[in-house]
């Protein structure tokens, strides 16, 4: 589905402002000053008392109750502030409102991972705007050119500026933001403020269990397909199967554990299974051998930027042919925990609790860290030097109120990094992905708490821990060692370097050079045989190579088409 403001396409009635059209282009609603000459298509949302028209897609639950609600009861009133709507509802929706006094577009997105808001802005001034930039730039019959600039800096691991993706002219829609668009004066995106630090929720760490249940009650009710929890025995996706529990509906999500059997065999295994089994239930495991990464897959998928999950494209395959993936299965994960739990703690921390004048706990918080990270005290203060320091360029983007708070700024930028990754995430298995550790109302959770209350001692998120263990009272939820992902890619790397030369040294970025092809042999060569100092370099590489193959499959769709 995508969205047409001030459309260039001639339709049956006269001036429509907004035409809501499926992927084949035909109108399913519109927002107009007049009504329609035929009748035959259905005119969007209206509120005459307060003049304003609308088109929502998605769904809203509220902040407090979790319920969900009605398009008009989310809309009524937010035309005045568009804050509102994001101050007081959650959810995956979409919204184009337009006020009839201003003549002025106001389009948000709700704030939680999983659906992407994209635009384009023409130069006659309309502008499409949708959940899928293949449909969009298929709707304009244009094609996608790649922005160099983006793809240099992301080669170089780097973060992209707010907003931009990997094709020119094509912008996303930042979580927490709005875009107003006015008819002769252009558009600005405008920030919500939802992550004010000054504006905690009403609940706090306590309440962490029944708030990350009610997000998985609410966002599976919107689903009528299996669903299935990727449970590793990691703190993350253990606090998942319990709140699952707390919400009951173990009996209806299965876990799944993936399972290197090329190495020694580990206990992790063993930990999944005792958490699904305290928590009611079933419990299955999956070979990560079965299908390593950097296999050859059979499509690529058209993404809006590149990402890590588009070397997995073959494990996501099998994974499918072996019933636990594609769209009619509803995948739960744990991604974006660690982010905004702060996993693990920034050094400054003991800076922000200076700043809120908790001058006692700024001084153990230094000795806690010592002892987290085995270091010397001397050490610890020249680390929060460094990093209060190295904060401060971005200092302005978050106002003076976090301008002395470094650690606060890292979780928020650990945020806006965890949702720039999910795109590719989900369009790489196929969606059906669910991130309720990313929900709204979990997000304000984290936010509301103090980041140097997250470690002590020997562990970090130790709130989390304890909330976690008051549930299920397991020696896992206390352990700090994790899965060795690092192991699994290099392992692939290694299994199919022949074909990630081929790809890579024949492809794109060697011929725009954006990279050089000597370097990049090297990197590979190095990477195969276990060294993993280069393996971001060579994952970045990879996956802007299918980035592009995913463009040329579109551009056989649409020759053919």
């Amino acid at each position: 589905m995508f969205i047409e403001i001030f459309p260039r396409r001639a339709i049956s009635f006269e001036d429509p402002l907004v035409v809501a059209r499926k992927p084949d282009g035909r109108i399913i609603a519109y927002i107009s000053n007049h009504s329609s000459s035929d009748g035959l298509y259905p005119l969007a949302g209206h509120d005459a008392e307060c003049g304003v028209r609308w088109w929502i897609s998605g769904h809203c639950f509220a902040w407090k109750t979790f319920e969900k609600v009605s398009p008009a009861h989310c809309i009524k009133g937010a035309n005045a502030d568009p804050r509102r709507v994001l101050e007081k509802f959650w959810g995956s929706y979409f919204v184009v409102m337009y006020d009839d006094a201003s003549d002025r577009f106001t389009v948000l997105r709700g704030p939680c991972a999983g659906r992407e808001i994209y635009y384009i802005v023409s130069a006659d001034g309309g502008c499409i705007i949708g959940d899928c930039p293949e449909e969009m730039f298929r709707a304009i019959a244009c094609k996608p050119v790649p922005d160099i600039s983006y793809l240099r800096r992301f080669l170089q691991d780097e973060s992209p500026q707010l907003g931009e993706t990997a094709w020119q002219d094509l912008r996303v829609l930042p979580p927490c933001m709005y875009l107003e668009i006015q008819n002769g004066r252009g558009m600005s995106l405008h920030d919500v403020q939802l992550l004010r630090a000054d504006s905690p929720p009403t609940q706090g760490m306590d309440e962490l269990i029944d708030v990350v249940s009610a997000a998985v009650r609410a966002s599976l009710a919107t689903r009528q397909c299996r669903a299935v929890l990727f449970l590793s025995g990691g703190l993350d996706s253990t606090l998942l199967a319990v709140a699952l529990r707390h919400a009951e509906l173990q009996d209806s999500v299965e876990a799944l554990t993936f399972v290197d059997n090329s190495r020694a065999p580990g206990d992790e295994v063993e930990m999944a299974r005792a958490v699904a089994r305290a928590c009611g239930m079933r419990h299955h495991s999956y070979d990560l051998n079965t299908c390593l990464p950097f296999a050859p897959a059979r499509a690529a998928p058209f993404c809006a930027s590149p990402g890590g999950d588009l070397c997995f494209l073959g494990h996501f395959e099998s994974l499918q042919r072996s019933g636990f993936g594609g769209p009619s299965v509803t995948k739960l994960s744990g991604h974006g925990g660690d982010a905004i739990f702060l996993e693990p703690p920034p050094m400054a921390a003991p800076v922000d609790a200076m700043s809120r004048g908790r001058m006692i706990r700024a001084s153990s918080a230094v000795v806690d860290l010592a002892i987290l990270y085995r270091v010397p005290l001397w050490r610890i203060f020249s680390k929060v030097i460094s990093e209060f320091k190295g904060l401060q360029a971005n200092a302005r983007r978050f106002g003076w109120p976090l301008a002395l708070q470094p650690a606060r700024r890292q979780q928020l930028a650990n945020l806006a990094a965890t949702y720039r990754e999910l795109d590719c995430a989900v369009r790489a298995n196929g969606g059906g992905l669910l991130y309720p550790l990313l929900a709204g109302p979990v997000v304000r959770v984290a936010l509301a708490s103090r980041p140097e209350d997250f470690f002590s001692r020997h562990f970090a998120r130790t709130p989390i821990r304890i909330a976690v263990d008051r549930e299920l009272n397991l020696p896992c939820v206390w352990r700090r060692d994790k899965g060795d992902t690092t192991h699994w890619t290099l392992r692939g790397i290694g299994v199919h370097a022949r074909s990630i030369r081929e790809r890579c040294l024949d492809g794109y970025c060697v011929r725009e050079g954006l990279v050089d092809p000597q370097q990049a042999e090297a990197s590979i060569r190095r990477t195969a045989l276990g060294r993993a100092d280069l393996l971001r370099a060579v994952v970045n590489l990879y996956a802007v190579e299918i980035m592009i193959r995913g463009r040329e499959r579109f551009e056989e769709g649409r020759h053919a088409a």
